[in-house]
């Protein structure tokens, strides 16, 4: 992903939480917090790139200015050295599957809380917030007992 876009982890969460925003229905509150992503997240990416020009210099100087910022350019794709595993997948993002499934069943509740007046939980909530309650926990263990770990990495 470096090779298209120097910041693809921001250009993710990005991509999350304007998705999470729509849930709400509402166009402008969508695009104020997405602008507010923007702001927040323009002070954390110049600090980090003075920080890695401070550290790697003329290379980092060179890469930087041919891979763009946020917008990907998949027509700089270069294919990585280390092939894709999952187990790694499952290792780093479980976290934050929970999180997503976590917060659009909330989103549910306060919904209902906000436009009738009391709250209920549809099953098909129940069974989501559940099922990423249950992927979180086994994952979880998964990688505290060392299964997830890959060898070399």
């Amino acid at each position: 992903m470096y090779s298209v876009v120097r910041h693809p982890l921001y250009v993710g969460n990005l991509l999350i939480w304007g998705a999470i925003t729509l849930f709400l229905h509402s166009v402008l509150f969508s695009l104020a917090c997405v602008a507010l992503f923007v702001v927040y997240y323009e002070r954390i990416i110049l600090s980090e790139e003075a920080f890695l020009r401070e550290k790697f210099g003329r290379e980092y100087q060179q890469w930087a200015g041919t891979t763009p910022m946020l917008l990907p350019s998949f027509a700089k794709w270069v294919r990585p050295s280390l092939s894709f595993s999952r187990k790694i997948a499952l290792k780093r993002q479980y976290t934050g599957l929970f999180v997503i499934t976590t917060t659009m069943t909330a989103l549910e509740i306060l919904g209902d809380l906000f436009y009738k007046g009391s709250w209920t939980l549809e099953w098909p909530w129940v069974f989501v917030f559940a099922t990423g309650t249950i992927i979180y926990v086994t994952l979880r263990t998964l990688k505290k007992r060392g299964y997830l770990d890959v060898e070399g990495r």
